[in-house]
């Protein structure tokens, strides 16, 4: 049965984004293989020059990391994903001089790019940060990191996660004695 979409609004505080270094994290899906751009993004609410995204991208099955500063594209990296009606995880780690974009518990993007944006990030958008590209699609759990995390604790995020030890030897081809 169709049913009224939930708003979130008023939610976080500005503080606990930091606009020089830190992670934004969404476990997401879309309603539909549709035409159309779902974005999530830290931004300042005014313009697109400062943002960092995680978005579906229009009409394919692609995963895509965006960062824009001082209205220059720093990274714009997609992933094809076999179903993006389907839950996946995805974190970008922001810090100049060092990007890494994961999906699914699996690094898919690292750059070394240098950047400072002009203006402050200061909201958690499910748009583009400027109203359009509204996101429509199911969220189990959006974050944001004040910090920039390490490659070991995006893959943890990002990953599966096991369920034993063994499991966890297993999937790293290691030998239990």
């Amino acid at each position: 049965v169709p049913r009224n979409q939930d708003l979130a609004s008023n939610s976080g505080s500005s503080d606990l984004i930091n606009s020089t270094e830190g992670v934004l994290y969404a476990e997401i899906a879309a309603l539909a293989n549709e035409s159309i751009a779902r974005n999530i993004a830290l931004a300042n609410g005014t313009n697109l020059q400062n943002t960092v995204e995680i978005y579906y991208d229009v009409g394919s099955q692609t995963l895509r990391f965006r960062i824009r500063a001082n209205n220059s594209l720093i990274v714009n990296s997609g992933t094809s994903l076999t179903d993006r009606t389907q839950f996946a995880k995805a974190a970008i780690k922001y810090k100049s001089g060092e990007i890494k974009g994961f999906i699914n518990g699996v690094q898919v993007l690292s750059t070394t790019d240098s950047f400072t944006f002009s203006d402050s990030l200061s909201e958690l958008a499910f748009d583009r940060g400027s109203g359009a590209n509204e996101f429509e699609g199911k969220v189990k759990s959006v974050a944001v990191f004040k910090e920039a995390l390490d490659n070991d604790e995006l893959e943890c995020l990002t990953g599966s996660g096991f369920d034993s030890f063994t499991a966890l030897a297993e999937a790293g081809s290691y030998t239990i004695i």
